[in-house]
């Protein structure tokens, strides 16, 4: 179907509307500048609402604020100022079964908390009070194919490492007397979900796999080194997980693995985010977009920046995931004409020279006509 329409710079387009756009061959990192953000923060947690198509962000270990936000590809807006207290070090994962995102544990100022909430998208509801032990630095992830969130770890009330397993339902915690990776707090987990496993790593250099019923210890020739307070995340559309960042006690990390289950993968990213930990990431399945906020780096403490890792659409200069009219306005924007710079009108970060011969002129009209999709 062709749309026609006529715009400044006494342009009349047609555009094809329905065709796919070019995509970058492999992901990328974009640095994302909404308006409003979350603000500083470490020890964070994230997850994605396939229901609602929203990322979700609670928690705080430097503003130990109660706030719940969401992203939803273009701008961070606050959701809920009300429910759970003011915790850190917590545990955060989605149940896509039942469309709802389950918190347990973590501290609020010196008092560990047993207790368990859910999200339903417009409200907390506190869940339980009973269940695994008091605990931070646990990690949780969502067996969707059993049904179950499973929380692995942690550190206790007495700061003793924990090796045990429990599994959420929806209603009630119940332990998994099954041997497993040893005692250990700070490190991650994702469930792999073409391969219904949930995938462990940290703090050491082990690789571990949980299918319902036993924990295996994986030996993949490559990996990340031991590391703590990184994260990962699943990403269906690659089938893979991804692990960014994390620190040694001597180092920031900005390297970026990815496991397939067979092996991990380091892969070359350039102009990614700066090393950190304490950061969190979610998979934004209906973008195929990693998004990652805050954080804490060696360079400058408490971060409150928004990445996002997949692919990219050429022309889609704000990041959405189309080609529309509103980076049509951008191209605009950025117009110089042939030999010329780009218009100082340009918004930073926007990126309009499309065959890179270093300025935006007809030619890079005419490749963003070629990618239009319309808006998805």
């Amino acid at each position: 179907m062709n749309a026609t329409k006529t715009l400044g710079m006494g342009f009349r387009v047609c555009f094809v509307l329905g065709t796919a756009a070019a995509v970058a061959a492999e992901p990328v990192w974009t640095q994302r500048f909404p308006v409003a953000n979350p603000g500083e923060r470490s020890y964070h947690k994230m997850v994605y609402d396939d229901v609602r198509q929203m990322t979700l962000l609670w928690g705080d270990g430097w503003r130990i604020d109660d706030w719940t936000w969401g992203w939803d590809g273009r701008n961070w807006t606050v959701l809920a100022t009300t429910g759970p207290a003011c915790r850190w070090r917590h545990a955060l994962a989605y149940d896509s079964n039942r469309g709802v995102t389950v918190l347990f544990g973590g501290s609020s100022l010196s008092q560990f908390d047993p207790e368990t909430w859910e999200w339903d998208g417009s409200m907390w509801t506190m869940r339980a009070v009973t269940g695994p032990p008091p605990r931070i630095f646990s990690a949780m992830a969502h067996d969707s194919a059993r049904g179950v969130v499973v929380l692995f770890g942690g550190v206790d009330s007495s700061y003793a490492d924990l090796g045990d397993t429990w599994e959420w339902d929806g209603n009630t915690w119940t332990e998994r007397a099954i041997q497993g990776p040893s005692p250990r707090h700070k490190h991650a987990m994702a469930y792999d979900e073409a391969r219904a496993r949930v995938v462990l790593f940290g703090p050491d250099d082990q690789t571990w796999e949980y299918n319902g019923t036993v924990w295996e210890q994986r030996f993949p020739a490559a990996h990340p080194s031991p590391r703590v307070r990184f994260d990962m995340a699943y990403d269906s559309a690659r089938q893979v997980v991804v692990l960014f960042g994390g620190f040694d006690g001597i180092t920031y990390f900005d390297d970026l693995w990815e496991w397939d289950g067979t092996n991990w993968t380091r892969r070359p990213i350039a102009n990614g985010p700066p090393g950190r930990d304490r950061h969190a990431m979610a998979y934004d399945s209906a973008r195929d977009m990693l998004v990652l906020y805050g954080g804490f780096s060696e360079a400058t403490f408490v971060l409150r920046d928004t990445w996002e890792y997949g692919p990219v659409f050429v022309g889609d200069f704000d990041g959405d995931g189309d080609v529309d009219l509103t980076d049509f306005f951008i191209l605009q924007l950025c117009f110089g004409g042939s030999n010329n710079p780009p218009a100082p009108t340009c918004p930073p970060g926007s990126n309009a020279d499309l065959d890179g011969d270093c300025d935006v002129d007809l030619a890079d009209f005419l490749i963003f006509q070629q990618n239009f999709t319309g808006a998805l």
